[in-house]
């Protein structure tokens, strides 16, 4: 998995991997409940609550809804490419029409 990770493969592209090379088909009950625990999952002991704590400061020390290691992730992603993508909008922006009046027609 960390050739294919170290590929940049998309996420869908690992999914498609994964359920591929998997020994055990989950059922679509089995993986929503694995994602909503995930979702929920926060550090349980000291040191991963440290580790967190660093992270959470890294990349959006004032945002106070971070207490999952999920919203660690969304927060670190949203971190980590808002650079990118200002530059994306920057590029993809359509200049705005601007409208003219016509020439005043002298006689």
């Amino acid at each position: 998995m960390k050739k294919k990770l170290a590929k940049g493969r998309s996420d869908n592209e690992i999914l498609g991997w994964i359920t591929k090379k998997a020994n055990h088909r989950r059922t679509a009950a089995e993986i929503e409940l694995w994602s909503a625990h995930q979702e929920r999952r926060s550090p349980d002991n000291p040191d991963s609550r440290a580790c967190f704590n660093e992270l959470h400061k890294a990349c959006a020390p004032k945002r106070t809804d971070i207490v999952s290691w999920f919203d660690l992730l969304d927060a670190d992603d949203f971190a980590s490419y808002a650079v990118a993508r200002r530059e994306l909008r920057r590029r993809v922006q359509k200049p705005k029409l601007q409208i003219k009046p016509p020439p005043k027609e002298t006689l």
